[in-house]
């Protein structure tokens, strides 16, 4: 989830787990606190700096999303509150009173990031198991506002009543949410069946602004199959009007289809088999038998060892190839994050202008199609 909307939960959380007499803690001091805490778990973003991929894979929604050392990051956060808002005599009850805050405004920044499709270690550092629903996406704006409206109601109302309800219909969407990932699953479900495939594997992601769009992706041997669906009833589309998106995402959101009007997308998949017959998909670098191999040894190379462990559904983005059709580098992407009609997101690889060299590693900025970054190893 967004880092904002992450504060407008905390900043609701620790208002609405006020005491209910001798507070020592403002009203404004407590959303300040409470914003402050929700938002904490993401300054893990500096470690892009250090190194991106390693960020993706090991240092994101990992030591500072744990569920275990939750307890020990609240009493930090807690203890520096009481300094920083309370005079010394009164700093023990501040910090009792803020541990609580923190810890409510903690706890539901993991519990949105779990119905996320990223992952969070929430075991950590006993295990770097990642927790993901994929039932809400990064960027939805009907659970922000709804966050807004808790925050709202947390903030101009002396009663708990009201921002739990709020709060009662937000936990309300993310399990309708729920429910709308069961019927995609079971819209790519029946056309994996339909295409005779044996026991895929099949996903469903939450897509960005609006809840009725889901994207599918059915996995079996060397494919990874892709479509974008609308659930979004016929009336509705029929009813609402157009709003006035820039082009770029005005031609994503034209992507998504009704389950009848699918349009499903091959893209190899970075672990293929290879193993004959093997159905390349067309497309801006489509490697012949000789490069997907040679991708598939980029694929298992070292440098590449994080973007292994943090792809779910890796896939062969792009190869680049030298006059004499030689490979010289190998993309890949993890599709759950890819749009329709977007640049992808992730884009790590490896390149070479010698097969005598060893693999270097890159990333592709994000939102441009070839601009390259060297990464350590």
């Amino acid at each position: 989830m967004d880092t904002l909307t992450h504060a407008l939960l905390g900043a609701a959380a620790a208002q609405v787990c006020r005491p209910r007499r001798g507070a020592v803690l403002g009203s404004r001091q407590r959303l300040l606190l409470g914003a402050a805490a929700g938002a904490f778990p993401d300054l893990d973003f500096v470690g892009f700096a250090w190194h991106p991929l390693r960020f993706l894979a090991d240092g994101h929604q990992g030591p500072t999303h744990s569920l275990l050392l939750l307890p020990l990051w609240a009493l930090a956060i807690a203890a520096l509150a009481a300094v920083l808002l309370a005079p010394p005599r009164g700093r023990r009850a501040a910090c009792a009173e803020a541990y609580v805050a923190v810890v409510a405004a903690l706890l539901v920044h993991l519990a949105a990031d779990v119905i996320t499709a990223y992952g969070v270690m929430l075991a950590f550092p006993l295990s770097t198991q990642r927790w993901a629903l994929g039932w809400i996406h990064l960027v939805d704006p009907v659970f922000s506002a709804l966050a807004l409206l808790a925050l709202l109601a947390a903030w101009r109302s002396r009663r708990r009543a009201l921002p739990l309800g709020v709060l009662a219909v937000l936990v309300g969407y993310v399990g309708l949410q729920g429910l709308a990932q069961q019927r995609a699953v079971e819209v790519a479900r029946g056309w994996a069946l339909a295409q005779g495939l044996a026991a895929p594997r099949i996903s469903a992601f939450a897509q960005p602004l609006s809840p009725w769009h889901w994207r599918l992706i059915v996995s079996e041997r060397d494919l990874h199959h892709v479509a974008d669906l609308d659930l979004a009833p016929r009336w509705l589309a029929a009813w609402s009007p157009p709003l006035p998106w820039p082009p770029p995402l005005r031609e994503m959101l034209a992507a998504y289809r009704p389950p009848a009007a699918l349009q499903w997308q091959p893209h190899l998949r970075a672990d293929a088999s290879l193993r004959p017959p093997l159905d390349l998909p067309a497309g801006r670098g489509r490697p012949d038998a000789a490069q997907a191999a040679a991708a598939q040894a980029a694929w298992r190379a070292a440098p590449l060892a994080p973007f292994r462990r943090f792809a779910t559904h890796p896939a062969l983005y792009r190869i680049d190839t030298a006059a004499d059709g030689r490979l010289r580098c190998a993309w890949f992407t993890d599709l759950r994050y890819d749009l329709p009609r977007l640049t992808a997101t992730f884009r790590y690889g490896l390149c070479r202008d010698d097969p005598a060299q060893p693999w270097r590693l890159y990333r592709l900025r994000y939102l441009q199609a070839d601009a390259r970054v060297a990464l350590p190893p």
